[in-house]
């Protein structure tokens, strides 16, 4: 079935996560992506997380959909491949510091030259311009520049960043909705499109994502603050996470007078709910501790199969906190393909997430797991770029171009 991307090519000259992100939410949706990788070493995610019989597992996921070719940028011919690969691309996505690529004669004034046309996706942790643009950034640099760790956390605790790298995944979010945005004004306007350069700092998408903080700040001087669960900003009186009597967590949710008089039924009874302290949404905020206290003891007093049914029951907003256990076993996960199973080279069928968001007509597959370093040369460089069999023997003898049976040897997979 056609993809949405389906003949889109994108060069992903990036690194680790942000920019690879990016790249891989279109390879999803059918885009050929051709991933510029070190010879020697390749990325740093290949050697990152967990092994299973000396294989990274991590590097399986977060590179699917990918094809590898090893080049190196630090030489003359390296740089040349790569400014004849961009010449038949569409995108090129990086997350180098800034100058990096503009020292290998790779920089955005440079590929523009070479293809007019071409959208590029530039990743850094202080954006292209600004008096911090050559500092190193990292996701956890933009999540504390973003506001969002500073709300993160309980109030007697230090600031808290994220059990994951969400800097780095908004960040590659909001870097292929802008992709796609370009992609979109280069077909409305024809001819009249001449390029695209986009510029994105790794705090930027968090920022963005909690936009109240600005305005709050400006004409109140107002700062948020951690309050644990609670969001500070919202008037939901009963929003924590609670631990049933045999030991499953789950998160409740009340945005509404409604809502908190459900939840009261379901702890005290009618009594409860029609006590006219609880009456209006204020009164409920003044009793939020007293409301939340409740609600927790209830949830020790039992256990996880009668407190499911019992808030279907009631109406109340309440969700099991998942681990991978029940992501594995979830009717919904099922239903919406949320785990899917490939077929991988070194370890068979592995599962892995599925693919978002889900289109009907033009929807996205998991094809392939992460690529080994350098695997696809031959056939990109080849065939692809159409570089003769001899040619791309003297590359790799020279080392510009890595083998993969060098690569087997010094990186894995």
């Amino acid at each position: 079935m056609e993809s949405l991307f389906d003949g889109l090519t994108i060069l992903e000259l990036g690194h680790v996560i942000a920019a690879p992100f990016a790249a891989s939410l279109m390879g999803d949706f059918g885009a050929q992506v051709i991933k510029i990788e070190d010879p020697g070493s390749g990325d740093m995610l290949r050697r990152s997380g967990p092994t299973k019989d000396e294989v990274h597992l991590w590097w399986k996921s977060a590179a699917r959909n990918k094809s590898s070719v090893a080049i190196d940028l630090r030489v003359a011919e390296g740089q040349a491949l790569v400014r004849q690969m961009v010449e038949q691309a569409d995108v090129v996505i990086e997350n180098f510091r800034p100058g990096t690529l503009e020292r290998w004669g790779l920089g955005w004034a440079d590929l523009h030259v070479s293809n007019p046309r071409l959208i590029m996706l530039r990743i850094s942790g202080y954006g292209q311009i600004g008096p911090e643009s050559a500092k190193p950034g990292y996701g956890r640099v933009g999540e504390a520049m973003s506001g969002a760790v500073q709300i993160t956390g309980h109030p007697d605790r230090p600031p808290t960043h994220f059990g994951f790298s969400l800097g780095d995944v908004t960040t590659g979010i909001m870097g292929a909705f802008a992709v796609a945005g370009a992609l979109f004004k280069r077909e409305s306007i024809g001819n009249r499109f001449n390029g695209e350069c986009i510029d994105l700092a790794l705090y930027e998408s968090l920022f963005r994502g909690i936009d109240w903080q600005v305005i709050l700040y400006d004409q109140l001087k107002f700062v948020a603050e951690r309050h644990g669960n609670e969001f500070q900003v919202s008037p939901s009186p009963v929003s924590d996470t609670y631990l049933s009597r045999d030991g499953v967590w789950y998160t409740v949710a009340s945005g509404t007078v409604r809502s908190v008089q459900c939840l009261l039924d379901l702890v005290g009874g009618i009594a409860l709910r029609t006590d006219p302290k609880y009456a209006t949404q204020e009164l409920q905020m003044l009793h939020r501790n007293e409301l939340g206290e409740m609600v927790r003891q209830w949830f020790a007093d039992n256990d996880s199969d009668f407190v499911e049914k019992a808030c279907a029951s009631a109406g109340v907003v309440a969700a099991r906190i998942f681990t991978p256990a029940e992501m594995f076993t979830s009717a919904t996960f099922a239903a919406r393909q949320s785990v899917v199973e490939v077929a991988d080279e070194d370890l068979g069928p592995v599962r892995v997430t599925g693919v978002v968001p889900r289109l009907t007509n033009f929807p996205g597959s998991v094809r392939s797991t992460g690529p080994r370093l350098g695997i696809d040369g031959r056939r990109v460089l080849t065939e692809w770029l159409g570089l003769a069999d001899s040619r791309y023997e003297a590359l790799v003898a020279g080392g510009v171009v890595g083998s993969v049976d060098v690569e087997d040897k010094v990186a894995g997979p």
